[in-house]
Protein backbone atom coordinates (compact mmCIF):
# COMPACT_ATOMS: atom_id res chain seq x y z
CA UNK A 1 0.00 0.00 0.00
CA UNK A 2 1.55 3.37 -0.88
CA UNK A 3 1.49 6.98 0.59
CA UNK A 4 -1.25 8.01 -1.38
CA UNK A 5 -3.27 5.09 -0.57
CA UNK A 6 -2.49 5.53 2.45
CA UNK A 7 -3.33 9.25 3.13
CA UNK A 8 -6.79 8.38 0.77
CA UNK A 9 -8.01 5.92 2.96
CA UNK A 10 -7.26 7.87 6.34
CA UNK A 11 -9.55 10.62 5.09
CA UNK A 12 -12.11 8.38 4.01
CA UNK A 13 -12.32 7.24 7.84
CA UNK A 14 -11.76 10.93 9.15
CA UNK A 15 -15.40 11.60 6.63
CA UNK A 16 -17.23 8.70 8.17
CA UNK A 17 -16.37 9.88 11.40
CA UNK A 18 -17.01 12.97 10.83
CA UNK A 19 -20.86 11.69 9.52
CA UNK A 20 -21.29 9.54 12.05
CA UNK A 21 -20.48 12.56 15.07
CA UNK A 22 -22.56 14.69 12.92
CA UNK A 23 -25.56 12.36 13.05
CA UNK A 24 -25.24 11.84 17.04
CA UNK A 25 -26.56 14.63 18.32
CA UNK A 26 -29.17 14.66 20.94
CA UNK A 27 -32.89 16.80 20.37
CA UNK A 28 -33.59 18.69 23.52
CA UNK A 29 -36.25 21.46 23.95
CA UNK A 30 -34.41 24.51 24.39
CA UNK A 31 -36.79 27.33 25.58
CA UNK A 32 -41.01 28.35 25.72
CA UNK A 33 -41.53 31.59 23.80
CA UNK A 34 -44.51 33.05 24.85
CA UNK A 35 -46.26 36.35 22.86
CA UNK A 36 -48.72 38.06 25.99
CA UNK A 37 -50.48 39.33 23.17
CA UNK A 38 -51.11 36.10 21.02
CA UNK A 39 -53.69 33.37 21.84
CA UNK A 40 -54.56 30.03 20.45
CA UNK A 41 -51.52 30.00 18.21
CA UNK A 42 -52.20 27.78 14.71
CA UNK A 43 -49.63 27.61 11.60
CA UNK A 44 -46.13 27.98 11.75
CA UNK A 45 -43.81 29.44 9.13
CA UNK A 46 -39.77 29.86 9.30
CA UNK A 47 -37.96 32.26 6.67
CA UNK A 48 -34.29 30.76 6.84
CA UNK A 49 -33.13 33.58 4.88
CA UNK A 50 -33.66 36.03 7.96
CA UNK A 51 -34.03 33.31 10.41
CA UNK A 52 -37.69 35.27 11.27
CA UNK A 53 -40.23 32.74 12.83
CA UNK A 54 -43.75 33.68 11.88
CA UNK A 55 -46.79 31.96 14.09
CA UNK A 56 -50.87 32.86 13.52
CA UNK A 57 -52.56 33.18 16.71
CA UNK A 58 -55.94 32.41 16.09
CA UNK A 59 -58.24 33.53 18.90
CA UNK A 60 -55.94 37.15 18.84
CA UNK A 61 -56.38 37.72 15.48
CA UNK A 62 -52.53 38.73 15.13
CA UNK A 63 -49.28 37.08 13.72
CA UNK A 64 -46.13 36.71 16.74
CA UNK A 65 -42.82 37.33 14.68
CA UNK A 66 -39.82 35.60 16.33
CA UNK A 67 -36.15 36.71 16.32
CA UNK A 68 -34.15 32.94 15.73
CA UNK A 69 -31.00 34.31 16.97
CA UNK A 70 -32.60 35.45 20.53
CA UNK A 71 -35.86 33.30 20.76
CA UNK A 72 -37.14 36.60 21.56
CA UNK A 73 -40.62 38.21 20.07
CA UNK A 74 -39.58 40.87 18.32
CA UNK A 75 -43.39 41.81 16.97
CA UNK A 76 -47.08 41.34 17.27
CA UNK A 77 -48.54 42.42 13.89
CA UNK A 78 -52.54 42.72 13.78
CA UNK A 79 -54.23 41.02 11.07
CA UNK A 80 -57.91 39.66 9.85
CA UNK A 81 -59.93 38.11 12.23
CA UNK A 82 -59.21 34.19 12.83
CA UNK A 83 -56.31 33.85 10.78
CA UNK A 84 -56.00 30.04 9.55
CA UNK A 85 -52.74 30.26 7.02
CA UNK A 86 -49.27 31.56 6.37
CA UNK A 87 -46.91 31.74 3.71
CA UNK A 88 -43.21 33.15 3.51
CA UNK A 89 -42.19 33.83 0.01
CA UNK A 90 -38.01 34.28 0.83
CA UNK A 91 -36.90 35.92 -2.17
CA UNK A 92 -38.99 39.01 -1.25
CA UNK A 93 -39.08 38.84 2.22
CA UNK A 94 -43.04 39.00 2.29
CA UNK A 95 -45.29 36.87 4.76
CA UNK A 96 -49.01 36.69 3.76
CA UNK A 97 -51.32 35.79 6.28
CA UNK A 98 -55.36 34.51 5.08
CA UNK A 99 -58.50 34.53 7.72
CA UNK A 100 -60.76 32.48 7.41
CA UNK A 101 -63.28 35.08 9.52
CA UNK A 102 -64.01 38.50 7.81
CA UNK A 103 -62.56 36.80 4.70
CA UNK A 104 -59.40 39.15 4.68
CA UNK A 105 -55.91 38.52 2.84
CA UNK A 106 -53.02 40.11 4.58
CA UNK A 107 -49.57 40.55 3.54
CA UNK A 108 -46.82 41.39 6.10
CA UNK A 109 -43.27 43.42 4.77
CA UNK A 110 -40.58 40.97 6.73
CA UNK A 111 -38.00 43.90 7.20
CA UNK A 112 -40.00 46.65 8.90
CA UNK A 113 -43.46 44.22 9.91
CA UNK A 114 -45.44 46.68 8.75
CA UNK A 115 -49.32 45.26 7.42
CA UNK A 116 -51.15 45.99 4.40
CA UNK A 117 -54.94 44.49 3.63
CA UNK A 118 -55.02 42.95 0.61
CA UNK A 119 -58.36 41.51 -0.14
CA UNK A 120 -61.23 41.78 2.75
CA UNK A 121 -65.04 39.99 1.91
CA UNK A 122 -67.25 39.41 4.48
CA UNK A 123 -68.89 36.57 2.55
CA UNK A 124 -65.29 34.63 1.79
CA UNK A 125 -63.59 32.12 4.11
CA UNK A 126 -60.01 31.40 3.69
CA UNK A 127 -58.51 28.44 4.51
CA UNK A 128 -55.24 27.37 3.18
CA UNK A 129 -52.49 29.49 1.25
CA UNK A 130 -49.93 28.28 -1.04
CA UNK A 131 -46.56 30.73 -2.45
CA UNK A 132 -44.96 29.76 -5.74
CA UNK A 133 -41.37 31.76 -5.19
CA UNK A 134 -40.36 30.97 -8.75
CA UNK A 135 -43.50 33.06 -10.77
CA UNK A 136 -44.22 35.44 -6.93
CA UNK A 137 -47.65 34.56 -7.23
CA UNK A 138 -49.83 33.65 -4.07
CA UNK A 139 -52.48 31.20 -4.32
CA UNK A 140 -55.29 31.64 -1.21
CA UNK A 141 -58.18 28.75 -1.08
CA UNK A 142 -62.03 30.27 -0.65
CA UNK A 143 -64.78 27.68 0.87
CA UNK A 144 -67.01 30.52 1.10
CA UNK A 145 -68.95 31.57 -1.91
CA UNK A 146 -67.85 31.19 -5.23
CA UNK A 147 -65.37 28.23 -4.09
CA UNK A 148 -62.91 30.66 -5.83
CA UNK A 149 -59.12 30.45 -5.76
CA UNK A 150 -58.09 34.08 -5.59
CA UNK A 151 -54.40 34.48 -6.93
CA UNK A 152 -52.29 37.34 -6.12
CA UNK A 153 -49.52 39.22 -7.74
CA UNK A 154 -46.71 39.23 -5.43
CA UNK A 155 -45.17 42.84 -7.30
CA UNK A 156 -47.59 44.65 -6.22
CA UNK A 157 -49.39 42.55 -4.05
CA UNK A 158 -53.30 42.69 -5.55
CA UNK A 159 -55.50 39.94 -6.61
CA UNK A 160 -55.03 39.87 -10.22
CA UNK A 161 -57.80 37.05 -10.91
CA UNK A 162 -60.47 34.21 -9.45
CA UNK A 163 -59.78 30.88 -10.51
CA UNK A 164 -62.68 28.19 -10.26
CA UNK A 165 -62.38 24.98 -7.48
CA UNK A 166 -64.45 21.98 -7.00
CA UNK A 167 -67.38 22.92 -4.91
CA UNK A 168 -66.98 22.26 -1.40
CA UNK A 169 -62.69 22.74 -1.25
CA UNK A 170 -60.97 21.22 1.49
CA UNK A 171 -57.25 21.59 1.03
CA UNK A 172 -54.47 22.76 -1.31
CA UNK A 173 -51.03 22.49 -2.18
CA UNK A 174 -48.46 23.73 -5.34
CA UNK A 175 -45.73 22.10 -7.24
CA UNK A 176 -43.64 25.17 -7.89
CA UNK A 177 -41.33 22.80 -10.13
CA UNK A 178 -44.37 22.27 -12.73
CA UNK A 179 -46.58 25.20 -11.49
CA UNK A 180 -49.62 23.88 -10.84
CA UNK A 181 -52.23 23.93 -8.11
CA UNK A 182 -53.55 21.16 -6.09
CA UNK A 183 -57.36 21.39 -4.80
CA UNK A 184 -59.14 18.62 -2.91
CA UNK A 185 -62.56 18.75 -2.51
CA UNK A 186 -65.92 16.99 -1.00
CA UNK A 187 -67.10 15.75 -4.05
CA UNK A 188 -63.88 13.00 -3.41
CA UNK A 189 -61.40 14.56 -6.18
CA UNK A 190 -58.96 16.94 -6.91
CA UNK A 191 -59.23 19.34 -9.47
CA UNK A 192 -55.61 20.72 -11.18
CA UNK A 193 -55.40 24.11 -11.90
CA UNK A 194 -52.39 25.32 -14.36
CA UNK A 195 -50.83 27.95 -12.83
CA UNK A 196 -49.67 29.72 -16.23
CA UNK A 197 -53.45 30.79 -17.66
CA UNK A 198 -55.07 29.84 -14.68
CA UNK A 199 -57.38 26.99 -16.26
CA UNK A 200 -58.35 24.13 -14.63
CA UNK A 201 -56.95 21.18 -16.72
CA UNK A 202 -58.00 17.78 -15.01
CA UNK A 203 -60.74 16.73 -12.25
CA UNK A 204 -58.60 13.08 -10.17
CA UNK A 205 -61.13 10.71 -8.54
CA UNK A 206 -60.07 10.36 -4.97
CA UNK A 207 -61.02 8.90 -1.81
CA UNK A 208 -64.03 10.01 0.70
CA UNK A 209 -63.03 13.08 2.22
CA UNK A 210 -59.87 14.12 1.22
CA UNK A 211 -58.90 16.33 4.03
CA UNK A 212 -55.08 16.91 3.36
CA UNK A 213 -52.53 17.02 0.40
CA UNK A 214 -48.92 17.28 -0.22
CA UNK A 215 -46.57 17.46 -3.17
CA UNK A 216 -43.28 16.07 -3.75
CA UNK A 217 -41.84 18.44 -6.00
CA UNK A 218 -38.89 15.86 -6.52
CA UNK A 219 -40.54 12.89 -7.87
CA UNK A 220 -43.85 15.25 -9.16
CA UNK A 221 -46.52 13.12 -6.99
CA UNK A 222 -49.28 14.05 -5.09
CA UNK A 223 -50.77 12.57 -1.85
CA UNK A 224 -53.98 12.90 -0.96
CA UNK A 225 -54.95 11.83 2.92
CA UNK A 226 -59.02 10.77 2.55
CA UNK A 227 -60.41 11.22 6.13
CA UNK A 228 -63.62 8.88 5.76
CA UNK A 229 -62.27 6.02 4.03
CA UNK A 230 -58.73 5.76 6.15
CA UNK A 231 -56.48 6.22 2.73
CA UNK A 232 -54.17 7.94 1.05
CA UNK A 233 -54.24 8.84 -2.86
CA UNK A 234 -51.26 8.64 -4.82
CA UNK A 235 -51.34 10.53 -8.00
CA UNK A 236 -48.25 11.06 -10.83
CA UNK A 237 -48.32 14.52 -11.74
CA UNK A 238 -47.48 13.34 -15.28
CA UNK A 239 -50.18 11.15 -16.44
CA UNK A 240 -52.59 11.71 -13.22
CA UNK A 241 -52.69 8.17 -13.14
CA UNK A 242 -53.79 7.33 -9.31
CA UNK A 243 -52.69 4.43 -7.01
CA UNK A 244 -54.14 3.86 -2.86
CA UNK A 245 -52.56 2.95 0.03
CA UNK A 246 -54.05 2.42 3.01
CA UNK A 247 -53.51 4.54 6.02
CA UNK A 248 -54.74 4.11 9.71
CA UNK A 249 -58.06 5.89 11.27
CA UNK A 250 -59.19 8.83 10.06
CA UNK A 251 -55.80 10.36 8.45
CA UNK A 252 -55.82 14.31 8.85
CA UNK A 253 -52.30 15.18 7.83
CA UNK A 254 -50.02 14.26 5.01
CA UNK A 255 -46.04 15.18 5.06
CA UNK A 256 -43.85 14.87 2.20
CA UNK A 257 -39.68 14.56 2.94
CA UNK A 258 -38.73 14.98 -0.78
CA UNK A 259 -34.95 14.23 0.13
CA UNK A 260 -35.74 10.83 1.34
CA UNK A 261 -38.75 10.16 -0.81
CA UNK A 262 -40.66 9.30 2.29
CA UNK A 263 -44.51 10.33 2.75
CA UNK A 264 -45.80 10.67 6.51
CA UNK A 265 -49.55 10.79 7.52
CA UNK A 266 -50.97 11.66 10.74
CA UNK A 267 -53.84 9.43 11.97
CA UNK A 268 -56.60 9.66 14.56
CA UNK A 269 -55.54 6.28 16.03
CA UNK A 270 -52.66 7.56 17.23
CA UNK A 271 -50.25 6.19 14.61
CA UNK A 272 -48.18 8.20 11.64
CA UNK A 273 -48.18 6.01 8.23
CA UNK A 274 -44.85 6.36 6.54
CA UNK A 275 -44.89 5.08 2.87
CA UNK A 276 -41.87 4.70 0.84
CA UNK A 277 -42.29 7.12 -2.31
CA UNK A 278 -40.59 4.28 -4.58
CA UNK A 279 -42.97 1.44 -4.44
CA UNK A 280 -45.78 2.95 -2.42
CA UNK A 281 -45.09 0.15 0.86
CA UNK A 282 -46.39 1.25 4.15
CA UNK A 283 -45.48 0.88 7.52
CA UNK A 284 -47.21 1.97 11.03
CA UNK A 285 -45.47 4.22 13.78
CA UNK A 286 -47.17 4.45 16.67
CA UNK A 287 -46.76 8.01 18.02
CA UNK A 288 -48.82 10.25 20.96
CA UNK A 289 -52.24 10.76 21.11
CA UNK A 290 -54.04 12.89 18.86
CA UNK A 291 -51.18 13.49 16.44
CA UNK A 292 -51.51 16.84 13.62
CA UNK A 293 -49.25 18.24 11.34
CA UNK A 294 -45.78 17.59 10.73
CA UNK A 295 -42.16 18.77 9.77
CA UNK A 296 -38.55 17.23 8.80
CA UNK A 297 -35.30 18.15 9.85
CA UNK A 298 -33.17 17.63 6.86
CA UNK A 299 -29.81 17.27 8.52
CA UNK A 300 -30.48 14.33 11.58
CA UNK A 301 -33.52 13.38 8.88
CA UNK A 302 -36.03 13.96 11.99
CA UNK A 303 -40.01 13.95 11.43
CA UNK A 304 -41.71 15.90 14.28
CA UNK A 305 -45.44 14.83 14.97
CA UNK A 306 -46.91 17.40 17.49
CA UNK A 307 -49.49 15.45 19.64
CA UNK A 308 -52.57 17.57 20.87
CA UNK A 309 -54.10 15.37 23.51
CA UNK A 310 -50.67 14.00 24.93
CA UNK A 311 -49.19 17.45 25.40
CA UNK A 312 -45.71 16.05 23.67
CA UNK A 313 -44.02 15.56 20.53
CA UNK A 314 -42.91 12.81 18.70
CA UNK A 315 -39.50 12.57 16.44
CA UNK A 316 -39.13 9.79 14.41
CA UNK A 317 -36.26 8.50 12.75
CA UNK A 318 -36.33 8.67 8.85
CA UNK A 319 -34.29 6.33 8.13
CA UNK A 320 -35.24 2.92 11.00
CA UNK A 321 -38.85 4.69 11.93
CA UNK A 322 -37.45 4.41 15.84
CA UNK A 323 -39.14 7.32 17.91
CA UNK A 324 -38.17 9.36 20.89
CA UNK A 325 -40.35 11.60 22.53
CA UNK A 326 -40.24 14.71 23.93
CA UNK A 327 -41.97 16.93 26.44
CA UNK A 328 -42.37 20.57 27.26
CA UNK A 329 -43.80 21.10 30.84
CA UNK A 330 -44.97 24.38 29.89
CA UNK A 331 -46.68 23.42 26.73
CA UNK A 332 -50.45 22.18 26.04
CA UNK A 333 -52.34 20.85 22.93
CA UNK A 334 -49.34 21.28 20.47
CA UNK A 335 -50.50 21.14 16.96
CA UNK A 336 -48.31 22.67 14.30
CA UNK A 337 -44.45 22.27 13.59
CA UNK A 338 -41.72 24.15 11.23
CA UNK A 339 -37.78 23.79 10.78
CA UNK A 340 -35.31 25.95 10.41
CA UNK A 341 -32.80 23.82 8.38
CA UNK A 342 -30.19 26.52 8.28
CA UNK A 343 -29.90 26.95 11.87
CA UNK A 344 -31.09 23.63 13.12
CA UNK A 345 -34.15 24.66 15.41
CA UNK A 346 -37.92 23.21 15.45
CA UNK A 347 -40.64 25.40 16.10
CA UNK A 348 -43.72 24.15 17.37
CA UNK A 349 -47.16 25.64 18.30
CA UNK A 350 -48.90 24.84 21.69
CA UNK A 351 -52.37 26.12 20.76
CA UNK A 352 -54.09 25.60 24.78
CA UNK A 353 -51.35 26.89 26.43
CA UNK A 354 -50.63 29.94 23.65
CA UNK A 355 -46.89 29.80 23.70
CA UNK A 356 -44.32 27.82 21.33
CA UNK A 357 -41.42 25.45 21.93
CA UNK A 358 -38.39 25.73 20.68
CA UNK A 359 -36.33 22.43 19.87
CA UNK A 360 -32.60 21.32 18.77
CA UNK A 361 -32.41 19.39 16.52
CA UNK A 362 -28.66 19.34 15.59
CA UNK A 363 -26.41 20.63 12.64
CA UNK A 364 -28.65 21.24 9.16
CA UNK A 365 -26.07 19.21 7.11
CA UNK A 366 -23.33 17.14 8.57
CA UNK A 367 -20.12 19.17 8.71
CA UNK A 368 -17.45 18.33 5.88
CA UNK A 369 -14.34 16.37 6.76
CA UNK A 370 -11.27 18.75 7.63
CA UNK A 371 -8.93 17.72 5.55
CA UNK A 372 -7.06 18.58 2.26
CA UNK A 373 -8.97 18.38 -1.16
CA UNK A 374 -7.27 16.24 -4.05
CA UNK A 375 -7.13 17.37 -7.69
CA UNK A 376 -10.44 17.11 -9.63
CA UNK A 377 -11.58 14.19 -11.52
CA UNK A 378 -12.01 14.07 -15.15
CA UNK A 379 -15.15 15.82 -16.63
CA UNK A 380 -18.38 13.15 -16.52
CA UNK A 381 -20.45 13.13 -19.57
CA UNK A 382 -22.61 15.49 -20.36
CA UNK A 383 -26.45 14.59 -19.26
CA UNK A 384 -29.65 14.89 -20.86
CA UNK A 385 -31.63 17.96 -21.26
CA UNK A 386 -34.14 18.54 -18.29
CA UNK A 387 -37.64 19.18 -18.51
CA UNK A 388 -38.34 22.87 -20.20
CA UNK A 389 -39.85 25.01 -16.68
CA UNK A 390 -42.63 27.48 -17.05
CA UNK A 391 -42.44 30.64 -18.42
CA UNK A 392 -41.24 33.45 -16.14
CA UNK A 393 -43.22 36.96 -15.77
CA UNK A 394 -42.93 39.48 -18.55
CA UNK A 395 -39.99 42.04 -18.52
CA UNK A 396 -40.08 45.71 -17.70
CA UNK A 397 -40.72 47.92 -20.96
CA UNK A 398 -36.91 48.94 -22.57
CA UNK A 399 -36.39 52.65 -22.55
CA UNK A 400 -37.83 54.66 -25.86
CA UNK A 401 -35.09 54.90 -28.41
CA UNK A 402 -34.41 58.34 -30.45
CA UNK A 403 -36.80 60.00 -32.38
CA UNK A 404 -36.29 59.46 -36.06
CA UNK A 405 -36.10 62.40 -38.20
CA UNK A 406 -39.53 63.86 -39.39
CA UNK A 407 -40.73 62.29 -42.90
CA UNK A 408 -42.71 64.55 -45.77
CA UNK A 409 -46.04 65.32 -44.98
CA UNK A 410 -49.03 63.20 -46.73
CA UNK A 411 -51.88 63.29 -47.75
CA UNK A 412 -55.13 64.18 -45.06
CA UNK A 413 -56.74 61.04 -44.29
CA UNK A 414 -60.30 60.17 -43.71
CA UNK A 415 -61.37 60.67 -40.18
CA UNK A 416 -60.75 57.74 -38.03
CA UNK A 417 -63.60 56.08 -35.25
CA UNK A 418 -64.12 57.85 -32.36
CA UNK A 419 -61.41 56.67 -29.49
CA UNK A 420 -62.68 54.95 -26.27
CA UNK A 421 -63.25 56.98 -23.36
CA UNK A 422 -60.13 58.71 -21.74
CA UNK A 423 -59.53 57.69 -17.86
CA UNK A 424 -61.58 59.24 -15.05
CA UNK A 425 -60.58 62.77 -14.05
CA UNK A 426 -59.26 63.07 -10.51
CA UNK A 427 -61.84 63.43 -7.32
CA UNK A 428 -63.11 66.67 -6.82
CA UNK A 429 -62.87 67.91 -2.98
CA UNK A 430 -65.48 67.05 -0.80
CA UNK A 431 -68.33 69.01 0.21
CA UNK A 432 -69.75 70.26 3.08
CA UNK A 433 -71.35 67.47 5.55
CA UNK A 434 -75.39 67.73 4.98
CA UNK A 435 -77.61 67.87 7.77
CA UNK A 436 -77.92 64.18 9.74
CA UNK A 437 -81.33 62.34 8.64
CA UNK A 438 -83.63 60.34 10.68
CA UNK A 439 -82.29 56.56 11.49
CA UNK A 440 -83.75 54.01 9.31
CA UNK A 441 -85.02 50.62 10.14
CA UNK A 442 -82.36 48.12 11.26
CA UNK A 443 -81.43 45.40 8.15
CA UNK A 444 -80.34 42.25 8.61
CA UNK A 445 -76.70 41.82 9.09
CA UNK A 446 -74.25 38.61 9.70
CA UNK A 447 -71.38 37.49 11.90
CA UNK A 448 -69.20 34.59 10.06
CA UNK A 449 -66.78 32.44 11.80
CA UNK A 450 -64.96 29.48 10.56
CA UNK A 451 -64.01 26.37 13.12
CA UNK A 452 -61.61 24.15 11.37
CA UNK A 453 -61.83 21.28 14.11
CA UNK A 454 -63.01 20.25 17.54
CA UNK A 455 -60.36 20.31 20.09
CA UNK A 456 -61.21 16.43 21.70
CA UNK A 457 -62.29 16.80 25.45
CA UNK A 458 -62.12 20.61 25.44
CA UNK A 459 -64.56 23.26 24.88
CA UNK A 460 -63.31 26.05 23.96
CA UNK A 461 -64.42 29.87 22.90
CA UNK A 462 -64.26 29.76 18.95
CA UNK A 463 -64.74 33.60 18.64
CA UNK A 464 -65.89 36.67 20.34
CA UNK A 465 -68.20 39.55 19.47
CA UNK A 466 -68.52 42.72 21.27
CA UNK A 467 -71.68 44.99 19.44
CA UNK A 468 -71.66 48.80 19.24
CA UNK A 469 -74.96 48.80 19.17
CA UNK A 470 -78.09 46.97 20.75
CA UNK A 471 -78.45 44.03 18.59
CA UNK A 472 -80.73 41.15 18.23
CA UNK A 473 -80.10 37.72 16.96
CA UNK A 474 -82.14 36.28 14.67
CA UNK A 475 -80.98 32.90 13.69
CA UNK A 476 -77.58 30.83 14.09
CA UNK A 477 -76.72 28.57 10.62
CA UNK A 478 -73.69 25.94 10.64
CA UNK A 479 -72.22 23.97 7.07
CA UNK A 480 -70.28 21.27 8.08
CA UNK A 481 -67.66 20.61 4.94
CA UNK A 482 -67.28 17.07 6.89
CA UNK A 483 -70.70 16.37 7.99
CA UNK A 484 -70.97 14.16 11.57
CA UNK A 485 -71.45 10.30 11.49
CA UNK A 486 -72.24 7.82 14.41
CA UNK A 487 -71.63 10.23 17.05
CA UNK A 488 -72.88 9.50 20.52
CA UNK A 489 -72.64 12.99 21.58
CA UNK A 490 -73.18 15.58 19.35
CA UNK A 491 -70.89 18.44 18.69
CA UNK A 492 -72.66 22.03 20.34
CA UNK A 493 -72.21 25.42 19.39
CA UNK A 494 -73.25 27.78 22.30
CA UNK A 495 -73.86 31.44 22.14
CA UNK A 496 -74.30 33.14 25.14
CA UNK A 497 -73.23 36.38 27.11
CA UNK A 498 -73.30 35.09 30.53
CA UNK A 499 -76.69 34.78 30.99
CA UNK A 500 -79.31 32.21 31.10
CA UNK A 501 -81.66 34.41 28.98
CA UNK A 502 -78.86 35.07 26.39
CA UNK A 503 -77.63 32.03 26.05
CA UNK A 504 -79.02 29.35 23.05
CA UNK A 505 -77.36 26.15 21.29
CA UNK A 506 -76.99 24.44 18.21
CA UNK A 507 -76.24 20.81 18.07
CA UNK A 508 -74.62 19.82 14.65
CA UNK A 509 -76.05 16.84 13.61
CA UNK A 510 -75.30 16.94 9.83
CA UNK A 511 -73.51 19.32 7.33
CA UNK A 512 -76.44 21.47 7.11
CA UNK A 513 -77.34 22.85 10.84
CA UNK A 514 -80.48 25.62 11.10
CA UNK A 515 -81.61 27.39 14.75
CA UNK A 516 -84.94 28.74 12.93
CA UNK A 517 -85.93 32.10 13.99
CA UNK A 518 -84.79 33.19 17.19
CA UNK A 519 -85.45 36.85 19.26
CA UNK A 520 -81.97 37.05 21.34
CA UNK A 521 -81.66 40.47 22.91
CA UNK A 522 -77.55 41.85 23.91
CA UNK A 523 -76.96 45.13 24.85
CA UNK A 524 -74.61 47.08 23.34
CA UNK A 525 -70.76 46.63 24.51
CA UNK A 526 -71.66 43.33 25.65
CA UNK A 527 -68.78 40.23 24.85
CA UNK A 528 -71.29 37.34 22.68
CA UNK A 529 -68.80 34.11 22.90
CA UNK A 530 -69.65 31.42 20.50
CA UNK A 531 -67.87 28.44 22.18
CA UNK A 532 -67.57 24.51 20.87
CA UNK A 533 -68.50 21.44 22.86
CA UNK A 534 -66.99 18.95 20.77
CA UNK A 535 -68.61 15.69 19.94
CA UNK A 536 -67.81 12.22 21.49
CA UNK A 537 -67.82 8.61 19.78
CA UNK A 538 -67.97 9.66 16.49
CA UNK A 539 -66.98 7.21 13.10
CA UNK A 540 -66.45 10.47 11.46
CA UNK A 541 -66.38 13.83 13.74
CA UNK A 542 -67.36 16.93 11.84
CA UNK A 543 -64.57 19.37 10.30
CA UNK A 544 -64.50 22.46 7.98
CA UNK A 545 -67.51 24.24 9.73
CA UNK A 546 -68.98 27.45 8.38
CA UNK A 547 -70.87 29.42 11.21
CA UNK A 548 -72.59 32.35 10.26
CA UNK A 549 -74.96 34.44 13.06
CA UNK A 550 -77.84 36.69 12.00
CA UNK A 551 -78.57 39.89 13.88
CA UNK A 552 -80.13 43.39 13.41
CA UNK A 553 -79.39 46.35 15.37
CA UNK A 554 -82.12 48.01 17.63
Amino acid sequence: MNRTTIAAFSRYLLAVWVVMAGSCVAQQVLTTVTDPNGRAPRDVAVNPVTNRIYVINQSSSNVTVIDGATNSVIASVPVGTQPSAIGVNTVTNRIYVASSSGGDIDVIDGATNAVKNIWHSNTDVYVALAVNKTTNRIYVLNTGSGNALAIIDGSTDTVITFANASPGPLAMALNESTNKIYVTSRNNNVTVVDGINNAVTAFIPTGAAPLAVAVNQVSNKIYAANLSDNTLTVIDGATNATTTVPTGVNPVAVFVNPAMNRVYVSNSDTTVTVVDGTNNTASTVTVGNGPQNLAAATGPNQIFVPNFNSNNVTLIDGATNATTTLTDANARGPAFAAVNNTTGRAYVSNYLSSNITVIDVGPATNPPPTTTQGPPGPPGPQGPQGVPGPPGPQGAQGPTGPQGPAGPQGPQGTQGATGPQGPQGATGAQGPIGPRGPIGPAGSQIWNAYVPFAVPNTTVVAAVFTPGNAITITRIEAQALVAPSGCKTNLVLQLSDGTPAGTTSLPLTAARNDSGVLTLGYAAGTPVQLTIAPPAGCNTPPASINVVVQYQGR
